[in-house]
């Protein structure tokens, strides 16, 4: 499949998880709006985006990918597709945020599998999960996946939020990349402060842990996360 249509199945995938949602609240289902699912439209290319390498999220050149977020300002980049997931974030003017999106599961690639694949848990690493209880486990491949950037994005998360002034951050991803992108978001939740609000928006996301660590995610992100097939 190519990456432009990831993204137009991104979309409908969205439409699809919204309107289940809508189900299960009130037993029928209701059609969203276009503006309702335009609005997911900028993080579905953002995911998108997260395959394509530093050189071309650092220059935001990746095609048709960067062309569906045109005013977005990239600040770093990293990962090299193999051993570490690639990531890049920055600021989005139109959506008032920074963006930090990670690479998904490339089938070519057999870190990025084992990685899936990695299905035992544990509880997360104190040092970049202060307070979390032992009792929250995750499964060991996303947790190392996500260690290997963890300093990097907070730092970059960091200076893009005192250059550009804003105060919400949202990290998106597919698949493995929507697994470390959660990750993210329950560790940036740590360590930035209060009043920067973030927000997940995943496609395609596995199970990263145990009912633990859903309760956690649950209790402290109500309403910040958004999830499609």
């Amino acid at each position: 499949m190519t990456l432009l249509l990831s993204v137009l199945s991104g979309v409908s995938a969205v439409l699809a998880f919204a309107l289940a949602a809508i189900a299960n609240q009130t037993g029928s289902i209701t059609p969203l709006s276009a503006s309702e699912v335009a609005m997911y439209r900028p993080y579905t290319y953002f995911a998108a985006t997260g395959y394509c390498g530093p050189s071309y999220t650092r220059s935001w050149s990746c095609g048709v990918n960067c062309e569906g977020n045109p005013d977005f300002q990239p600040v770093d980049a990293g990962g090299d597709g193999e051993v570490v997931q690639y990531w890049f974030l920055g600021y989005s003017p139109s959506l008032e945020r920074v963006i930090v999106a990670h690479e998904g599961t490339q089938i070519q690639d057999i870190v990025s599998i084992a990685s899936d694949v990695s299905i035992i848990q544990r509880p997360l690493d104190p040092a970049l999960f202060p307070g979390i209880p032992s009792s929250v486990r995750v499964h060991c491949g996303f947790a190392d996946e996500q260690a290997k950037t963890a300093t990097l994005i907070l730092a970059a998360v960091n200076t893009t939020l005192a250059k550009y002034g804003t105060s919400t951050v949202t990290v998106v991803g597919h698949s493995l990349g929507g697994a470390i992108a959660l990750l993210d978001a329950v560790y940036l939740q740590l360590h930035l402060p209060p009043s920067v609000k973030i927000t997940a928006v995943t496609y395609g996301l596995p199970r990263v842990g145990n009912q633990g660590f859903a309760d956690y995610v649950d209790a402290k992100f109500a309403g910040s996360l958004a999830e499609g097939e």
